[in-house]
């Protein structure tokens, strides 16, 4: 990977860590909530932390598959090549999603809140990135600048 891609996928790790750490805090604020509905807060953090490192393993999967893609400079292989990719990380996920999860130890529908760091990640990070970072920075880079951002209003 490029040196940019791999900032990006750090920034987004952190990012989705960040997601995680909250959820977790909810989960041992409201753990009373969470038993009166059946959930014990081990398997639940347990859970979470299985699907945030679900989450960073499909990331750098996708940065990688991304990258190759791009540097093939052909649209059709690159095509192919993202959505076969893309198949592959679901069905790798789902099979890791019920060894996992068929565990008492961790809860399944916990890994699963935790595997959506990425999109929450990433909805909030063009917010955060266009405020937080000069023009030069990959997530800006990656994700673009509005032009009322990049006119300085």
């Amino acid at each position: 990977m490029t040196d940019n891609t791999r900032h990006l996928v750090v920034e987004m790790s952190i990012g989705m860590l960040f997601y995680t750490v909250v959820l977790a805090v909810l989960a041992v604020v409201f753990k009373g909530g969470m038993a009166r509905m059946g959930f014990s807060t081990g398997p639940v953090l347990a859970g979470l932390f299985c699907g945030f490192a679900a989450d960073v393993a499909m990331l750098i999967h996708m940065a990688y598959i991304t990258e190759r893609a791009a540097d093939s400079m052909d649209e059709g292989y690159a095509n192919k090549s993202t959505v076969i990719q893309s198949m592959i990380r679901r069905v790798v996920f789902i099979i890791v999603l019920f060894v996992l999860g068929s565990r008492p130890q961790i809860d399944a529908v916990a890994m699963i809140i935790g595997a959506l760091g990425s999109r929450q990640v990433l909805y909030a990070s063009r917010l955060f990135t266009e405020r937080s970072f000069p023009a030069d920075s990959s997530c800006v880079i990656a994700f673009g600048r509005n032009d009322h951002m990049a006119a300085g209003n």
